[in-house]
Order: structure tokens, then sequence, then C-alpha cells
């Protein structure tokens, strides 16, 4: 099947195998079934275009048979031949392997016919099928116990059949966790395979939604215990690439535990299954990479958005996307679902963000691992504010642009004409330009911030107050501002505010860097600045509030109406804090603490160490990001100094130098006055201040960058040279926290690394 789709990037072709489109033909209907529409087989026979329609009828009549007999029908062959007597040879067929007689009579028999054992296992009842085998309910003649036990729909398989086949038991077999069903063993009888696993008495969670309505904050808690399952597999090298509610299974106790791995991407498997231009899965429930049969794009996201996809049903009661197969892929890759809310209003708004988060198109937006999402469902149950962002206006403009280009096109030739009439117009624009105004625009998550830009001198970088720029309009904001560096503040009605710095370029075709403060992009000539993510107001649970009073007076307690107090983070940025929060694409957690180790010759050798709770060594802008991604900012260097002044630089003089920089909080003897005590000021890593400088021409910085505002560094407290190189001595000769060292931006020093702090309140926005 093709799928020919206008997504700005080409035509996608989407190829379907026969087995995939009877199996999820085949779930429709069962789900139809369910809730109580009476499909026929008519329409759907009348769907399905390929040569195999007897295979279909006979899938279809297996499904039909299965629901009507747990409704306690009593059927008959004569039945189905009175209604569809061109597939006489079919029913046939599947009457035999059933035991149905052509009576009223429903003999209770295996779907094997003669055949009721396979190994050890005896056969009893048939649970289910799928595209890869049937599921029995079975026997254990040795352990005399309950088990499931699936087995290929032809019991002649070639060899990579049958590679294909046990490769899910082995993918399964990795795995150990609570809301997974357990593998306990595979093999052969015969030329017949099987695999063993954990009967779960229930029914999949596909009846079981069909069944009730969901309470928003039922969903939440189940999603969040599947969403900890699939962290666990991904942690293990397995990606399901078929999550959906019929391969989730709900036990007596509504626990919900995740079947069928038959299409698992499995890192330790050497024959992946990885078709380019296959999209595996099931369409429903499938990612846009796996629409577009993108293999090499699928990874742990995709099983995050068919979570994604899954949460959004318990929440509406819906699909995100409905119709005809190729309607439908069409849909997941181009369309944006329906916010849940829409269609019922009770779904809270923190879970609707969470969930549409999760079905981002592009995997970059969408939660970099399960396990962010878990936490995110966690903290909406505990009534905590959530990571997750809804969509900027930005995206969502663009958006509309790629799937309308025709509309857009004559927007544009509209908005030419109109620019051809007014000359006088284009005359106020070509004198913006001399004055060097570029064009600007800011969004703010949420929207409707008060913003203000204030200019950072262009050498010393301090904030230029009497230039300080205020747009007419509450955030997105469109505003003309002259190249240069800003500290930008973005403040909400109810109290939410940020400070953060970004950069307007005098050349925007120029490129920019991966940091918010160093990156823009361009459209139609406006200069796009990263959007602004305003944090609640408990980021600052855990700080200490350090004001501009004596050493004397601040001990008495801090005074939060003080124009200069601000808040200090009690310790350095650990290793813990990086690998907490969901910063964009890195690496693995344990191939991180790995190489911060190997970075640490003191530290390789102690087997009782624990990295995560040393300071981080960064480099400049990784730490102005990372403030910033924490809802806070860096200090500058004179907050940083009021900070220490709190304490007593002689404290430690007489403690045993450590072997190395940590952990963080030690030595006891380093606190400082505040409440919460502020560690860490003399003694650990030296620490970066938000001023950016100029490196001085007689200096020899290691790099000689095409960009001139990368020659330029910045300012580093708390340690000398020695201490920045990476020697952790104590003295405090080389640990005054006026010391004032220029280290080059670009470079990453062991004996460096930093702590952030928080206004008060938004500097140079009025309170009303």
């Amino acid at each position: 099947m093709s799928l020919d789709s206008q997504t700005g990037q080409g035509e996608v072709t989407v190829m379907m195998s026969d087995a995939d489109r009877i199996d999820i033909l085949c779930d429709d209907f069962e789900l139809a079934y369910i809730r109580g529409q009476n499909p026929r087989f008519e329409d759907y026979l009348a769907q399905y275009e390929g040569l195999q329609r007897a295979e279909l009828f006979a899938e279809l009549m297996l499904v039909d048979m299965e629901l009507r007999r747990n409704r306690g029908e009593n059927l008959t062959r004569d039945e189905y031949l009175t209604r569809f007597p061109h597939y006489a040879e079919v029913i046939e067929t599947v009457a035999f392997k059933q035991g149905l007689a052509s009576t009223g009579q429903n003999e209770n028999s295996t779907a094997m016919g003669e055949v009721s054992l396979v190994g050890r296992f005896r056969l009893e009842e048939r649970l289910g099928a799928g595209t890869n085998g049937e599921v029995w309910r079975a026997q254990d003649a040795r352990l005399q116990r309950a088990v499931a036990v699936k087995i290929p729909r032809s019991s002649h398989l070639d060899e990579q059949q049958l590679h294909r086949f046990l490769r899910e038991a082995r993918a399964a077999a990795q795995l150990q966790h609570a809301c997974i069903v357990p593998v306990h063993e595979a093999g052969r009888d015969g030329d017949r395979a099987f695999i063993v696993s954990d009967l779960i008495e229930g029914e999949d969670l596909r009846a079981w939604m069909a069944e009730r309505r969901i309470e928003p904050r039922r969903a939440a808690e189940l999603c969040a215990k599947l969403a900890d399952a699939l962290h666990h597999a991904h942690e293990k090298g397995v990606i399901h690439r078929d999550l959906k509610p019929a391969n989730i299974l709900m036990d007596r106790a509504e626990n919900p535990h995740i079947t069928d791995f038959g299409l698992a991407k499995w890192s330790a498997d050497t024959q992946l299954m990885t078709l380019e231009g296959h999209p595996f899965g099931t369409p429903a429930y499938m990612s846009p990479e796996q629409a577009r049969g993108d293999a090499a794009r699928v990874d742990r996201r995709t099983d995050v958005y068919s979570l994604g996809a899954i949460l959004y049903e318990m929440l509406s009661g819906a699909r995100p996307f409905s119709g005809e197969q190729t309607e439908l892929l069409r849909a997941v890759i181009q369309d944006d679902p329906r916010p849940p809310r829409a269609i019922r209003r009770e779904v809270p708004r923190d879970l609707e963000t969470i969930c549409l988060k999760a079905l981002r198109k592009e995997p970059g937006r969408r939660y970099a691992t399960a396990q962010e999402m878990a936490v995110d469902l966690q903290r909406f149950l505990r009534g905590d504010p959530i990571f997750a962002r809804r969509a900027s206006l930005g995206e969502k403009t663009w958006r509309k642009i790629r799937k309308h280009p025709a509309m857009t096109t004559a927007a544009v030739l509209a908005t030419v004409a109109l620019a051809a009439i007014a000359v006088a117009t284009l005359l106020v624009q070509e004198n913006r330009v001399l004055l060097g105004l570029k064009p600007v625009r800011l969004e703010t998550v949420p929207s409707g911030a008060r913003v203000a830009f204030v200019p950072l001198h262009e050498t010393t970088q301090e904030p230029l107050a009497d230039q300080v720029v205020y747009p007419k309009m509450r955030s997105p904001v469109d505003v003309e501002l002259r190249p240069g560096n800003y500290l930008v503040v973005a403040a909400l009605d109810d109290g939410r505010f940020h400070e953060v710095y970004r950069r307007v370029p005098k050349d925007p075709k120029s490129g920019s860097f991966p940091y918010n403060h160093e990156k823009w992009s361009v459209t139609d000539g406006v200069v796009l600045l990263p959007e602004i993510e305003i944090p609640f107001l408990s980021v600052t649970n855990g700080m200490a509030l350090v004001d501009a009073a004596t050493n004397a007076d601040q001990r008495d307690g801090a005074d939060s109406r003080s124009p200069l107090a601000f808040y200090m983070d009690t310790r350095e940025f650990t290793v813990s804090d990086y690998l907490r929060n969901p910063w964009e694409e890195r690496i693995s957690m344990s191939d991180y603490i790995r190489k911060f180790r190997e970075s640490r010759p003191s530290l390789k050798d102690d087997k009782n160490l624990k990295a995560d709770d040393y300071a981080i060594s960064v480099r400049f802008d990784e730490a102005v990001y990372l403030a910033e991604r924490s809802g806070k900012r860096l200090p500058t260097p004179e907050e940083f100094e009021r900070a220490a002044a709190l304490g007593d630089p002689l404290a430690c003089a007489k403690e045993t130098p450590p072997k190395d920089f940590g952990p963080v909080g030690t030595p006891e003897c380093d606190r400082v006055g505040s409440n919460p005590a502020i560690a860490g000021l003399y003694s650990n890593v030296a620490e970066w201040t938000m001023n950016i400088i100029q490196i001085p021409a007689d200096v020899n910085v290691p790099v000689k960058p095409d960009f001139p505002f990368l020659a330029s560094g910045g300012i580093v407290k708390g340690g000398d040279l020695m201490v920045i190189e990476g020697d952790p001595i104590l003295a405090p000769e080389h640990r005054r926290p006026s010391s004032f060292m220029k280290i080059y931006r670009l470079e990453k020093k062991s004996g460096v690394g930093f702590r952030c702090v928080r206004s008060v309140r938004p500097r140079f926005l009025s309170e009303e």
C-alpha cells in the first residue's frame, strides 16, 4: 500500500503487509463488537482489496466465534454456511479445527483439532490470535499450573520465520518487571514452535476500556505504570514497536501487563526487523516515523508516542486518528489530534499537556524517555507542577504552513501586493534597516507574559537599565531590536517569571549554536528566538535567601524585600542534577557516569563511589543553558561574593585536603550563615558566573574561532588557576571569593562547575 502525503519533505511511500492489514481489521471488528455496534463481516471484507480474502474471513470468523462464545451463545457451522456460502471451504476447515458441530451443540475442543498437546503443555482454550500466532490457555503437566502458550499460525516455518517467532521470547526473557508478562520458556515440539508465558487472568485493555468510562486520574495511574515498564524494557535494549490496547492485559486486580513483543526491536538481535519503508505496528497507535516507514528513527520515543495514543483514548474515549488505512496514516503523519479537553471537558489541563507532548510529531519534542513521561504523570498525580509544556504558537503556525502551502502562498502574494502599494511603509522599513534594527519574535510558555529586553553592554555585558525595550503586547511578542546580547525578563500575572539570555544576530544567516542564549532561526526575515519556558514558583524550594545585609544581620534572617535579594542553590550543580532533568538528546546515565569517573583519575578505582553526587564540570555556555532549563540563572560575580561574605574563608584552613572535588556538601566546615546553609563556596570546584567578557588580544586562547563573539570568556569565582586546572587543595589563598579568573568560554576545566541563583522578583519589570 502506498501513501502520498504533502508533508514538505516530498512523497511518503508506505507498504503494509497483508498480515498487518488483516490484524488491524480484526482488531477493529472486535472493538466494534465489544461496543455493541453489531459489525458485519461483509463491511470488513469490502475494505480488503488483496487476494487473501479467505484468510481475512477465517480470522474474522474466529474472532466472531470467540466473542459469541464468551456471551454464552451456541454456534453451528450451518449458521455460517447459510450466511457465507462462497466461503464454505473455509468455514468447514475452521469449524473442524474449532470442534464446531452442525447442530446447536458447542463442543469444547481445541483449535488444533486432534493435536491437543504441545510439548508438555495441554492446550485447553484459545484465548486470542494476532499477526504472529495464536495464544492458548494450557496446563503445564510437569508443574501443574495454568500458563499461556503462543503458537505460530503455520506449523511449518522456515529458519527465518522460526527466528522471528522465537525472537519474541528471547527479547521478552530479558525483562523482569511487574507490568510485563514474563516468558518462562520457548521451544519446539516436532515442527511446531511455541512460547510459554504467565497466564494473566482477565481481558486485554481494548475490551477493558470498551466496557467502562475511565476517570482521568485512573488513566494517569495506569499509564504511569506502563511508562515505567517501557523504560525498563528500553534500558534492556528492547523497543516494543507495537504497543496498543490489544497488547496490554488487565489482570483481576486491574493492573496492566505488556505482552506480545513479536515486533520488538532488540539491540542484541543481529537479525533486526528494520525494513525501510515498511511501517511496523498498528496505524491507530503508530508514530509518524513508523507511518513513514522511517526505520532509522524508530527508538524509545516511538513507544512513548504509542503510550500517548493509549492515554489519549483513555481520556477522550476515542483514538487520536481514525479512518480507512490510507487516510489514517496520512493523518498520523500530518495532522494534530483534537485536544482531549475539546472532547471531554473534565480532563485536567496538565494531563492533556502530558498526553499531547507524548504525541508530538517530531521525536525530539516528545519525552526523551518513557521514564520522563512516568515522572510527569506521577507529578500530576501528586499535584506537583509538571515539566511538559504545551506546543508554542510558532510551532502550531509552522505546522499549518506546512500543511496548507497553497493558502500560505496566497497569503504571501497578498502581502506582496499590499507592500507594493504601501511605498511609504517600505521607506520606513529601509530606515529601520539602516539603524540596524532586526524584526524579532519571542514566545513564552505559558503565553501572556509581560516581557522586557535588557541590552547588555558590548564589552562588560552589564545590563543597560536605561535602554530597556518593553514590547506593547504580551507574549508572543514581535519587536525590533538592535543586534547584541540581551537579558530577557518574562513575567506572568500569577507571579511566575524567568530571566534568560538571548542573542539578536547581526547577520541572521551566519548560523547559530545549540544553546538557547546563542541560538535563533529565521522565517520570512524575522529572527525567531527560542521560547522561554516559565517555571513554577516552587522552583526556589530548597534554595537559600541572600540579601545585601551585613554578615551579622544576615544570620538574623534575610530580607526578601531587599532590591538586591536573590535565592542561591545550597550546593553546586551535580551529575545527578544533569541526569535527572529532561534535557535534549543525551547519553545514557551509565555511560555519562562512566565517562565522569574516567575524567577523575583519583576516583576511578573507588568502588563505592556515587559519581552522581559530584559537581559537574561544564563549559560556560552549557552552564548558562542548564541553569535556564532548571528555571534559574547563573549568579553575577557580585552575587557570588555577597553570598561568600556570609561565611568564614578560614574555617576549613586546618582541614586535610581531599583527594578530589566533592562530593557536594563536604567538608562540613564549608558553610555560610544562611538558612538553609550554602555549602562549597570555599571548597570544591570553582564556579562560573554570568558575565561574558572579551578575552584580551594578548591572551593566547586555544581556538581561533570564526565567530568573533566566541573570542570571549566568562568570569570564574571561588578558585585560582590551580583550582581551575584540577587541584582540589583547600588552602585559603587559592580560594578567595574575590578572585577574578577569565576562562575561554569553550574550555571545560575539571575544577570549574557552577551553581544556580534566582531573583526574588523579576528585575526591570514593574509590579503593575
